[in-house]
């Protein structure tokens, strides 16, 4: 973002520049909530949770991700389904979307036509959400140690392996559960992608009506 600021501010395209650098302001406020949330979830502190729509939650994900989706062919998919409600923390949940589409991403980078899909369902007051992608799924072995601490999915390209494990630890702080497995259909060496799937306590009905307006994100 700065380094687009200056390049527009050199072409004296001011007004871009100055909307690049509220941009910054918004993700600079927005770093400071997500570092206190984590340092709760790092102290074990309690967490308030409240109706959160899974739209909403994917949506501002989506939005936080647009210089890399920009870059990318990867298109993500919410269906009618997304309209769903869960009890979670509002910025958390956000940033769990973040960290699975992130990491579906990265698996995508080989694959022609890539796409990362959101599904959910009801089942007896729970919601199950599964977001999927149709890489190249991953080998048994390595699905049992995905969510360990610095374990990567990335084959020579960095990282630290922390984005599935702090998945795992804020839905399991949410009274959730999450699991991961390889699509049983498919063209991938492992069947048709992986699919990573958390259950969560669904929002009483009155509370998800009332849980306020869409934001618009940053897009």
């Amino acid at each position: 973002h700065l380094d687009n600021a200056r390049e527009l501010i050199a072409r004296d395209r001011i007004e871009d520049a100055r909307q690049r650098l509220a941009d910054i302001h918004r993700l600079t406020a927005r770093i400071t909530k997500i570092v206190r949330q984590l340092k709760v979830l790092a102290h074990g502190s309690r967490i308030e949770l409240s109706p959160v729509s899974l739209r909403r939650a994917a949506e501002t994900a989506i939005g936080l991700l647009r210089e890399e989706l920009a870059e990318s062919p990867v298109e993500i998919e919410l269906d009618e389904s997304s309209l769903i409600h869960v009890m979670a923390e509002p910025l958390l949940f956000e940033q769990v979307f973040v960290n699975l589409f992130s990491n579906s991403m990265q698996a995508l980078s080989e694959t022609p036509a890539p796409r990362i899909s959101v599904r959910a369902a009801h089942r007896n007051g729970w919601v199950e959400i599964a977001v999927s992608d149709n890489g190249p799924g991953l080998e048994p072995g390595r699905l049992e140690e995905i969510f360990e601490p610095f374990v990567t999915t990335r084959s020579g390209q960095g990282g630290l392996g922390l984005g599935l494990t702090i998945v795992q630890d804020t839905i399991v702080r949410f009274g959730g559960r999450i699991r991961a497995e390889n699509t049983p259909h498919g063209d991938g060496p492992h069947g048709g992608g992986l699919v990573v799937t958390l259950s969560l306590r669904a929002a009483p009905d009155k509370a998800a009506v009332s849980s306020g307006p869409r934001p618009t994100g940053l897009g």
